[in-house]
């Protein structure tokens, strides 16, 4: 790892096509000024986020996907909202003072 980069880490995916599998490599350069739990929860952290691509390479596809579809969606300027158009009957109703008005209540 580049010693000129302190306290950073790296994640290494190597697609092997012929054998169709993910090669997952790390690196890691704490600096002097990264306490040790500091150390240990990034190394933790480092861990867990190979176990997830290890273990849900299914699951993060499908969260990528959806990220995909959904800046598609934003980019298309016919997706960017919903067009709502009340009815006569609805309007007619608000004027009726047939609705009924909720308080929104947050907690």
């Amino acid at each position: 790892m580049d010693d000129e980069r302190p306290n950073t880490m790296a994640i290494f995916l190597t697609v092997n096509s012929e054998e169709d599998y993910l090669d997952i490599g790390v690196e890691h350069n704490f600096g002097d000024d990264l306490s040790e739990e500091a150390r240990l929860f990034y190394l933790d952290a480092l861990n867990g986020i190979v176990a997830k691509v290890k273990f849900g390479l299914e699951e993060l596809a499908f969260t990528g996907m959806l990220m995909r579809t959904l800046a598609a969606q934003q980019e298309d300027e016919d997706h960017l909202g919903i067009d709502f158009e009340p009815s006569e009957e609805l309007l007619k109703a608000m004027e009726d003072r047939k609705i009924i008005q909720f308080k929104k209540k947050i907690h």
